[in-house]
């Protein structure tokens, strides 16, 4: 079964996963991956999660659960592997927790300055599309305090010469010093680019690093009515850096 797993904490490789051994010798290895928690009757747990990688991820216990997920929230899941058939996964050990998810923004005049402009690190195997979502998973130099991070249409110049929505990712790290390299993932709802009569959207992804490299990289996302439903946004990421 074709399996990736995105780290967020520890790598920003894919098809990672850890290998610990218990008390009796028995090696357990713990995957991490992306996902949708999707609300179900199917199972004593009451849920499973869309993971990114096209499995069905079921719980058998849940050792760690985020607060207040909802019906349609990304998360991020740390899990072991009970059993598994063709696209279902059975896990034995599972930690769940919450994704930072926003809407995409127009950038203004009013609100560039808290929106920020400092460098983050993006590279073409820690984007993709998801369903509902575009997904990021950045690096950036920090301490301990909270920093902001949006997706935002630009002032001026909002498409390229190939008629390409330009999306400019945007980092403000409020004057936090920069002692650590730091990890981050959010997913930005795509449908908040909608209007009506459109069927897709052509987009030109943009960010600079810290070292003042540009990154770009395109999609193109189509909206279809079942997606257009309200999804829950999260305001808090994961560790280690705090977000917004």
């Amino acid at each position: 079964m074709k399996r990736f797993t995105f780290i967020a904490l520890f790598t920003l490789s894919l098809g990672f996963a850890f290998t610990s051994c218990n008390s009796d010798d028995d090696s357990v290895t713990y995957w991490y991956n992306y996902g949708t928690y999707i609300e179900t009757m199917s199972n004593n747990q009451g849920f499973v999660v869309e993971l990114d990688s096209g499995d069905t991820l079921v719980p058998s216990q849940i050792d760690y659960l985020a607060d207040e997920l909802e019906d349609s929230s990304r998360v991020m899941a740390y899990f072991s592997i009970d059993s598994e058939t063709e696209n279902v996964i059975h896990s034995g050990y599972l930690e769940l927790y919450r994704v930072l998810t926003k809407d995409i923004i127009q950038l203004t005049e009013e609100n560039q300055d808290s929106i920020g402009n400092d460098g983050v690190s993006v590279n073409e195997n820690t984007i993709w599309l998801t369903e509902y979502h575009l997904n990021v998973v950045f690096s950036y130099y920090g301490g301990s305090i909270t920093h902001y991070i949006n997706l935002v249409k630009p002032i001026q110049d909002t498409v390229d010469d190939e008629g390409r929505l330009i999306l400019e990712l945007r980092h403000n790290n409020n004057n936090d010093p920069s002692y650590n390299v730091l990890t981050g993932v959010v997913s930005f709802d795509m449908r908040s680019l909608y209007q009506p009569g459109m069927d897709s959207v052509n987009f030109l992804f943009k960010s600079t690093d810290y070292y003042d490299v540009d990154f770009t990289w395109e999609g193109t996302y189509y909206f279809e009515s079942q997606t257009l439903k309200s999804v829950p946004a999260n305001t808090s990421g994961i560790l280690p850096g705090n977000l917004k």
